[in-house]
């Protein structure tokens, strides 16, 4: 049996003056919500006038432009939003962890996208969600579906917030070099930007591509991926990639789209919004992309933006050539890189985890919404014990 999600859920129609946010809340963009259930990071831009939308613990949100980017978040605070973003609050019939998995399957963001409107930048339908349809799961099927997929869950977090603390502490080790052993150097002396293109007539079979929207903080949420016997490669995708690379978007520099590559795929090609950073000695990459995305050079590469022609702020690759940073001196930069790296490689070792169990929870998913997995047989302290020990 099928029952329309209107009747467990409805839209949280609360609002609120953009002017009363403060410092310490919480507001959720689109920006600032990561592809494929990349979860929210602390938004760099809020508004100053207008309406905002308000959101409760234990609500869903959803960003209803371009649903195909799947971003999603289940709220753990109270906070505000864009209007861009649906709050899905949970009646009496509905957990709020099991309407968070219900939504965050594969059919549902596909449904939204096949009753959209638009075209260059398609948007949700809100009247046409609340009309999909839904199994009618009963409260202990519920309850048991959130418990089989919140562990991975859990693990998937774990390790996205150890990510962060090695970060952290790669940035108090670079930062702590830099007041001893330090040496300023432009950009271009140090790397190469954009080395090489793709062209079609190499003739890939299939391609992995990397959007900007795709990569933020370090964290790529996810590839596309074409065969191109049957799909037209985007005309963006010419920007060829390797072990080490640094990508960094050129549009919009404070919103964080930027990253450390560590083992690309094969055919790996990058959209030409980035600017792709080839360190002169891989060694040094992980140096390289600290220096670089030091708060106080993004806000400089941001108010560059902000005096460009074009229509949306943004810089070219000589801008970032032209970046003077700090580096260390000749005779510590191999061994202090060579402790950066380190974190960094656990850093991508994490990732790869984290691919691994999200590709396992996005099967498990439609198979227990269905019932195709009976719930009720599977062993949960098992499942936590082994998540426990990965």
């Amino acid at each position: 049996m099928t029952e329309s999600l209107e009747t467990i859920c409805s839209y949280r129609n609360e609002k609120a003056s953009a002017a009363s946010i403060t410092a310490e809340d919480l507001y959720v963009s689109t920006e600032s919500m990561g592809p494929n259930r990349g979860g929210v990071s602390k938004t760099a831009s809020v508004p100053s006038e207008g309406k905002v939308s308000c959101f409760r613990k234990g609500d869903t949100l959803v960003s209803n432009i371009r649903p195909y980017f799947k971003k999603i978040w289940k709220a753990d605070i109270d906070g505000y939003c864009s209007n861009d973003v649906l709050v899905f609050q949970p009646s009496q019939r509905c957990s709020a962890d099991y309407l968070y998995w219900l939504l965050c399957d594969d059919a549902f963001f596909d449904y939204v996208m096949a009753t959209s409107k638009g075209t260059k930048m398609p948007r949700g339908d809100k009247s046409a969600i609340m009309s999909y349809a839904i199994p009618s799961n009963s409260e202990m099927a519920q309850r048991n579906i959130a418990s089989i997929l919140a562990p991975i869950q859990a693990k998937i977090e774990m390790n996205a917030k150890l990510n962060g603390y090695l970060e952290e502490l790669a940035r108090a080790m670079y930062v702590n070099a830099m007041q001893e052993h330090a040496d300023s150097a432009a950009l271009r002396d140090l790397a190469e930007f954009n080395p090489e293109t793709y062209s079609p007539k190499e003739n890939w079979s299939a391609v992995s591509y990397i959007d900007t929207s795709a990569l933020m903080l370090n964290d790529l949420a996810g590839l596309q991926h074409f065969n191109l016997a049957e799909e037209k490669l985007p005309a963006r995708a010419r920007r060829k990639v390797s072990d080490g690379d640094i990508l960094y978007s050129t549009v919009r520099p404070n919103q964080n789209h930027y990253g450390l590559l560590y083992g690309p795929v094969p055919h790996m090609l990058a959209s030409t919004a980035f600017a792709v950073i080839r360190p002169n000695d891989t060694i040094m990459s992980p140096l390289v992309y600290l220096a670089l995305t030091d708060a106080r050079i993004t806000k400089t590469l941001q108010q560059l933006a902000e005096t460009s022609t074009s229509t949306i702020p943004s810089i070219r690759p000589v801008d970032l050539e032209q970046i003077a940073v700090l580096v260390p001196s000749d005779e510590c930069g191999n061994e202090i890189a060579a402790q950066i790296g380190t974190a960094f490689k656990q850093i991508d070792c994490n990732k790869r985890e984290n691919r691994k169990l999200a590709a396992l929870r996005d099967a498990l998913l439609p198979k227990l919404m269905s019932g195709e997995i009976d719930v009720s047989k599977v062993d949960l302290t098992q499942l936590n014990s082994h998540l426990s020990d990965c």
